[in-house]
């Protein structure tokens, strides 16, 4: 099968998996002690597959709230060199959606949504990248944003 067409959906899947995590845990502000890799710091020195603080990956042109607070990057995919950005937010649901949707539409990527779209959810692709998945979801300390890129670059 064509790697292109399983890399957005392993980025799905795996997206999918960090959100029943989310939904499983306690409620608590911060992971368990035997938090799983989903539930991993930042920065894991031990691990190749986390980055440093810098999200050097993470596209120039992709727009962040002022406040975002990363909490986990994560390579997911080196086939498609797929990476996910999970963080915090203060933005209310509304307003982050729609400022994610103007400000990525400003930077010339196409709203895209191969799959029955769903609330909280946001894809798009151009300017180099396979598939921008963006999900935004209630935490406990505000909004979660999670933000998988296919082909990262950095640029």
């Amino acid at each position: 099968m064509n790697k292109l067409i399983l890399a957005p959906f392993a980025a799905m899947c795996v997206l999918a998996a960090c959100n029943e995590a989310d939904e499983a845990h306690d409620g608590a502000s911060s992971p368990a002690a035997g938090a799983t890799a989903m539930q991993a710091p930042l920065v894991a020195d031990d691990s190749p597959d986390f980055l440093p603080k810098d999200m050097s990956w993470m596209p120039a042109d992709i727009w962040l709230p002022d406040d975002f607070e990363p909490r986990q990057s994560q390579k997911i995919s080196p086939v498609a060199d797929t990476y996910v950005l999970r963080g915090i937010t203060q933005m209310s649901s509304a307003a982050l959606a729609e400022a994610i949707s103007t400000k990525m539409t400003a930077a010339n990527y196409e709203p895209y949504e191969p799959w029955k779209p769903k609330p909280g959810r946001l894809m798009f692709r151009g300017n180099g990248h396979g598939t921008i998945v963006i999900t935004v979801s209630e935490a406990t300390t505000g909004r979660e944003l999670v933000i998988s890129v296919e082909n990262a670059s950095g640029q």
